[in-house]
């Protein structure tokens, strides 16, 4: 009779052993499910700011654009405007070595000096007065 419960006894324990395995298993299982969830909310997030930074890189990337194309525009401007300033300068000059030339050696530029005060009055009283007009 010992031996028979014996026998039923090491059953027993054997199938609380299987049931706590089962157990276990299924813990590790619902653990494992959790985990891959919220690896997938995470993955979701970081997919959505990875996003969101690419747009801003983009509206960044557009507006270095717009500010180089600016730069180049205010540069050939620059540039003209100087070509001009060097073209009145040359008249000025020519204009006053033709008067010089024509009054001969010694005789004083009054008229080109009371052009360039007249000029100046007009124009503003500067070569910085161009500025003022844009």
């Amino acid at each position: 009779m010992q031996y028979i419960e014996l026998i039923a006894l090491r059953e027993e324990v054997k199938k609380l052993r299987e049931i706590t395995q089962q157990n276990n298993s299924d813990a590790h299982v619902k653990q494992a499910v959790i985990d891959r969830d919220e690896a997938i909310i995470k993955k979701g997030e970081l997919e959505l700011e990875l996003a969101k930074c690419q747009m801003e890189k983009e509206n960044m990337n557009l507006e270095l654009l717009g500010a180089i194309r600016q730069k180049v525009m205010l540069r050939q401007e620059l540039e003209a405007w100087q070509d001009d300033m060097q073209i009145v300068i040359n008249q000025q000059l020519k204009a006053q070595r033709q008067e010089q030339a024509g009054r001969g050696p010694g005789a004083p530029s009054n008229s080109v000096q009371r052009q360039n005060s007249s000029r100046r009055q007009k124009d503003g009283g500067s070569i910085f007065s161009f500025f003022k007009n844009i």
